[in-house]
């Protein structure tokens, strides 16, 4: 094999060898010069690799960042590549605006006018490296003997990639396309699922809800095929500001507050990384830390901060969301005829998630439910699960179900946890799920007081959790009270977004943001109230389960008078 079959090879084999040896750019100075990846390029190029040679996977890769990290570059470099490379290979790029798509695709024009003609070896031997362009203008690339294109199309267009088969594809800035969902499922119908079909969502955030958001919490949950990648401000080699003097570090040092030495300390940042993020706070983001924090995120918590006033302590909620881990997913099933008792059953798509089995010696549980119509896609029906000694969450009920099956659910997960006290919304659809957990006899359902108002408050046989005008400020006041004093633990990333969208509106009154929803938030808040008034009812012995018995025999035997002997 000669030098030139030897590196042609290498050229179709290796998009990485290829884009780092022939493809130019223009830097932010405007200056042509070899592309050559930077750090958050080559993290996306160690994930494609892995995907590509060492699983034989399709690239499906869903990519949440901070402002001007190559992300397209990267993704464009690769498309590229497939089309010079392999014959009849369609490209599409969608981005949010004409600007955007202007500009995309000038960088491909541009990898193309800086190709070279042809490598010539000093044995003698070429390869030709540039193909003859069938036709270009605005919006497509395309070449004359392989056959295959690349086109630039603008989000909102209904026919975005129908009636044509894609094998790589770039969704730009999701998070702000009109009508994603419908762009989005004409795009996914396009695209193959073999390998070797290439595939990158990208986008910084645009707060917390939405179709980008929501893709991206399925995907760390493991719900789809996309890989999530985030790649936190700090992570370009660009973010970084050199100080002037020794005396300006050093006062730098002295002027550091509290969350500067928290990112310090947590992702080993250098005090030049530091100095950019403080000037850029006051020179780009108008002094404004939260603006930062969304357009510059260091993790993905922060990526999504929404627009309205946070309810709950977002900061707190950032915090704890750093060591939210993913649970063991399963269902619940009947383990005997008498549904006295309760088996746990693995599956990935189960209604269930766990973070602690039940201690089946001593320990007190609490479940709160928020009750939903049921259906495919409406709000979902949620149920929160919490250890009533330490207050941590440990197990999480989530999907869409009649509300006489959430019932059913309800009381298995109940006595799955040592028969924890139960309450259940009580409002429209939930007196329906309250009847189902009557019929099966469940007897530890939390039952609701009179009247809150009242200096005493007074027990009733009035079943389930009412909200009200009265009552819902009171429980979400009590929530956000556990959440600043930490004595909640919260496992759950759903929990932890809902918390983090749920904001006081222009009227000032609590709520989720628009597009978001807040089913775990109610259910953790009627929890906590389940918590407060149900009685700390724990598991008991068998031998004391005896006694009892033998007590109330005692307590039932006829007495007999000594004096009159009746």
């Amino acid at each position: 094999m000669t030098e030139a079959e030897k590196i042609h090879r290498k050229f179709k084999m290796d998009p990485y060898f290829y884009s780092q040896t022939l493809l130019k750019i223009k830097d932010k100075q405007g200056n042509l010069t070899q592309l050559r990846y930077n750090s958050p390029q080559k993290k996306l190029e160690r994930i494609y690799r892995d995907l590509v040679w060492k699983h034989n996977k399709p690239v499906r890769l869903i990519v949440l960042k901070a402002r001007q990290q190559g992300v397209s570059t990267w993704t464009q470099s690769h498309m590229f590549h497939g089309i010079v490379n392999f014959p009849n290979t369609h490209a599409l790029t969608i981005a949010h605006d004409d600007d955007s798509t202007t500009n995309l695709f000038r960088m491909s024009q541009l990898f193309y006018d800086e190709l070279p003609k042809a490598i010539e070896f000093p044995d003698g031997s070429a390869i030709a490296i540039k193909p003859d362009k069938k036709h270009s203008n605005r919006y497509e690339l395309s070449f004359k003997d392989n056959r295959s294109q690349l086109r630039i199309q603008t989000a909102g267009s209904k026919t975005a990639g129908r009636s044509q088969t894609l094998r790589y594809l770039h969704c730009s800035e999701v998070a702000f396309w009109p009508n994603p969902e419908e762009t989005m499922g004409g795009l996914m119908q396009a695209l193959a699922d073999t390998p070797g079909t290439f595939a990158v969502i990208e986008s910084t955030a645009n707060g917390v809800g939405g179709y980008f958001y929501n893709m991206w919490q399925a995907a760390k949950a493991g719900k789809n095929e996309w890989v999530p990648v985030f790649i936190a401000w700090f992570e370009s080699p660009e973010y970084t500001k050199p100080f002037e003097s020794e005396e300006q570090k050093q006062a730098f040092i002295a002027t550091m507050d509290n969350e500067e030495k928290l990112l310090q300390k947590e992702y080993n940042l250098t005090l030049e990384q530091l100095n950019w993020r403080r000037w850029t706070i006051e020179n780009k983001c108008n002094g404004d830390v939260e603006y930062f924090r969304q357009e510059y995120p260091a993790n993905d918590a922060e990526a999504f901060l929404v627009s309205g006033r946070p309810f709950f302590n977002r900061d707190i909620l950032i915090d704890v969301s750093k060591t939210v881990r993913p649970g063991v997913r399963g269902n619940l099933e009947w383990a005997n005829k008498a549904k006295t008792s309760v088996k746990f059953v693995l599956d990935r798509n189960g209604y269930v998630e766990f973070w602690k089995a039940p201690d089946e010696k001593k320990g007190c549980y609490a479940i709160g439910a928020d009750v939903a119509e049921g259906l495919k896609d409406g709000d979902y029906s949620a149920a929160e699960v919490i250890d009533r000694d330490t207050g941590e969450q440990v197990a999480e009920w989530h999907g869409h179900i009649d509300p006489d099956l959430f019932g059913e659910e309800l009381v298995k997960l109940a006595v799955f946890y040592n028969r924890a006290w139960l309450g259940i919304e009580a409002n429209n659809h939930g007196l329906t799920t309250i009847k189902s957990a009557v019929r099966l006899k469940y007897n530890r359902l939390y039952q609701r007081q009179t009247d809150f108002d009242k200096r005493h408050e007074e027990q009733t046989k009035r079943i389930g959790w009412k909200t009200t005008s009265v009552t819902r400020p009171l429980m979400l006041d009590d929530l956000a009270k556990a959440i600043r004093e930490k004595s909640i633990k919260i496992n759950s990333g759903r929990l932890i977004g809902e918390c983090l969208s749920f904001v006081r509106n222009k009227k000032g009154k609590p709520e989720a943001e628009h597009g978001c929803h807040d089913d775990t938030v109610m259910a953790a808040g009627i929890a906590l109230q389940v918590h407060k008034t149900c009685p700390m009812s724990r598991p008991i012995s068998r031998q004391e389960v005896r006694r009892r018995m033998e007590r109330r025999e005692q307590l039932i035997q006829p007495s007999v008078s000594s004096i009159t002997g009746y």
